[in-house]
């Protein structure tokens, strides 16, 4: 379970939101202090280093209580608001930011701010508060919803969230790293989730296996399965079909992960098809089953107690599988299961041999 989804999910005033953040930017940015200039959320003027290669940090934060940061328009209104704070430190002759960390109680992104930078030559009326900033330049924000510059991908905050995936996307942006997240075993199935609810649009007009379809064989074969180059909103895939996507949030979903798997990663994701088809039927019948974040949990404690070699060096009996959550996600060297329904072992002996 996350430690910070715990903190900030049952927060009502934006002030508990910036305390939670502003933890964990102490956390991770160890010596920075947090100043307020202009009146901003925060601000850090720090040093990261990656290997031998070292850059200024200058980070911009702005938080808020529950914007809903993954709909276009709100997250824009938000970065002009903060375009109205860097102004400030452009009139004033200072060095500018060069990222920005917006949140909430549920997302949070970062984007280097040259891609918003070019907006400091419009002609506006720069001496508007930067909180009235938005609704006064809806002109403004038209344009920028619609040339659409700042894409990011929307970290969402859930059970799974770690603070740590979006202090190292900021460092990256300061130091100019491209760098993707692999896709494993262990996380697949929360990237599945936000796949299929932020991507697809409809998802409920797909059946289980369908969905899995899609994303596996994005995944897997992104040179024969890819966004239509004339429909900006249209996955065209393999077997001749088209749907409907977000394509903007497709295209930060790709910016942010890795296309690119050895044979061994593949043939993992391709065992575990099944495993995505039942959850996906389970979720859509209301059926009970284990959270995937007490799912790594779990194994995260038995990996303390016996190392983290244990799927190797022992033989493991789950005596109550039931529909396997607890086991299934992972692979073991000698696994036994026990349960009162065949059905579940025939689905499991399709990835588990």
């Amino acid at each position: 379970m996350s430690r910070f989804y715990n903190q900030i999910k049952d927060a009502t005033v934006e002030k508990q939101v910036e305390y939670v953040y502003k933890k964990d930017i102490n956390t991770y940015f160890k010596g920075s202090i947090i100043e307020y200039p202009y009146s901003c959320d925060g601000y850090i003027d720090t040093k990261v280093t990656y290997d031998k290669t070292s850059r200024i940090l200058r980070l911009i934060m702005e938080f808020k209580l529950d914007e809903k940061l993954s709909t276009k328009i709100n997250r824009y209104k938000v970065l002009i608001q903060v375009l109205y704070y860097i102004k400030r430190f452009e009139l004033n002759g200072e060095p500018l930011p060069n990222v920005i960390l917006a949140g909430d109680k549920r997302e949070t992104f970062v984007i280097h701010t040259n891609d918003i930078i070019d907006y400091l030559n419009e002609d506006l009326d720069w001496s508007i508060a930067p909180s009235e900033a938005p609704q006064k330049n809806l002109d403004l924000l038209a344009k920028m919803v619609n040339e659409n510059k700042a894409n990011p991908y929307i970290f969402k905050i859930d059970e799974n969230f770690s603070f740590n995936d979006v202090a190292q996307k900021i460092k990256d942006l300061a130091l100019n790293i491209k760098r993707y997240v692999n896709i494993t075993e262990k996380n697949i199935y929360s990237i599945y989730d936000y796949f299929i609810s932020k991507v697809i649009k409809n998802e409920s007009k797909y059946e289980p296996h369908d969905l899995v379809y899609i994303f596996i064989s994005l995944i897997m074969n992104p040179n024969e399965n890819f966004k239509h180059p004339e429909k900006p909103n249209k996955l065209h895939l393999s077997n001749g079909n088209e749907i409907d996507i977000n394509g903007d949030v497709y295209d930060s979903f790709f910016g942010h992960f890795q296309r690119r798997h050895r044979l061994s990663e593949r043939e993992k994701f391709s065992s575990i098809q099944d495993r995505l088809i039942e959850d996906t039927i389970r979720r859509s019948k209301g059926e009970f089953y284990t959270p995937t974040a007490w799912v790594n949990k779990s194994h995260d404690i038995i990996s303390d107690i016996l190392g983290k070699d244990w799927k190797e060096n022992y033989v493991v009996w789950d005596c109550a599988w039931g529909t396997g959550n607890l086991t299934r996600d992972y692979e073991f060297k000698e696994l036994y299961c026990s349960t009162i329904n065949k059905s579940d072992l025939d689905v499991g002996s399709k990835y588990k041999k």
